[in-house]
């Protein structure tokens, strides 16, 4: 009987799959800031999530954009999960970093705190919070 719930035990670890994206992350999502407007807008990429940020300021010109891939198997939580910025102009490539969709006390993480309403997504750098977005649902077209 032992080895019977032994073996149950070891199946159930074997199968299990890492947490996946909250799918209210899916969409589009605007912040109102005193001399800007940003965007975001998150869509599954194949195995992979994209992320697409634009910047408009008040007083026109080019929008700024910054791009951001999740890809399962990073430090984040369990399961693992990373996010990488893209269009960063280094040669390199900018570092990836550990991603959690919850509070985290690791002192250099990225975190993603969604609801069906609100996008808060930030880096956190020795315990300091840097917010990249802080914004509501939006419309996508």
């Amino acid at each position: 009987m032992r080895a019977l719930v032994l073996a149950l035990a070891l199946t159930a670890c074997a199968t299990s799959t890492a947490p996946s994206v909250p799918s209210v992350l899916r969409g589009c999502w605007i912040a109102q800031e005193p001399d800007r407007t940003v965007t975001m807008r998150w869509f599954p990429h194949g195995a992979s999530w994209r992320g697409d940020q634009l910047f408009y300021a008040k007083d026109g010109g080019e929008p700024q954009h910054q791009a951001y891939r999740i890809d399962a198997g990073g430090e984040g939580e369990a399961g693992g999960w990373s996010i990488c910025p893209l269009d960063d102009g280094l040669p390199h490539g900018a570092p990836c970093r550990a991603l959690y969709f919850s509070a985290s006390s690791e002192e250099y993480h990225a975190e993603i705190i969604v609801n069906a309403d609100h996008l808060h997504f930030a880096w956190v750098d020795d315990g300091q919070e840097n917010v990249l977005f802080d914004g509501a649902r939006d419309g996508c077209e």
